[in-house]
């Protein structure tokens, strides 16, 4: 089953209300298609530059997904919080979002190549630390390199590339 995410996204729906209705004793999944649902909207939203808005939508579905007691996934909600951070300027917020998220990938052995690329992303954008930013550009790269995962190879090298043209 393919599912559109634009479509998804793009329907008017509160999902506070609906993650408020759904009961996760009946239908598990269910809840927790919601909750990823609610974190991808806000991430969306803060990447089209309602920051504050995708912000507060990220961390409710966090704390939601907390709740549930399912520890997987959190790690990568927690660099998609980062990466709103930086749509606002919150560096400092979206390097602990990303300390925090390192912290669980190191606990389960499970390396994410986008959490090297957006801490490399906020670094840079602090401008005081390019060489630290361009390690974490090199770390995404042979992370994703070594899992074969070719989309996130080419966004950790474009970025890699326009810091160095800097």
């Amino acid at each position: 089953m393919k599912l559109d995410s634009a479509g998804l996204l793009g329907k008017s729906i509160d999902n506070s209300q609906v993650i408020r209705e759904v009961d996760p004793r009946s239908s598990r999944e269910l809840f927790w298609l919601i909750l990823l649902g609610a974190v991808l909207l806000g991430w969306a939203l803060a990447m089209q530059g309602r920051g504050a808005e995708g912000i507060a939508q990220i961390q409710q579905g966090i704390v939601a997904w907390q709740a549930i007691g399912t520890p997987h996934m959190r790690a990568g909600f927690l660099v998609r919080l980062a990466e709103a951070y930086g749509t606002v300027g919150s560096v400092t917020e979206g390097l602990a979002a990303l300390a925090e998220a390192l912290s669980i990938v190191n606990a389960t052995d499970d390396r994410t190549a986008e959490l090297y690329r957006v801490k490399g992303d906020l670094l840079w954008q602090t401008g005081s630390r390019p060489e630290e930013a361009e390690a974490c550009f090199q770390q995404a790269l042979t992370i994703a390199r070594g899992q074969q995962a070719r989309s996130l190879e080419l966004r950790a090298a474009l970025r890699l590339s326009r810091l160095w043209q800097q």
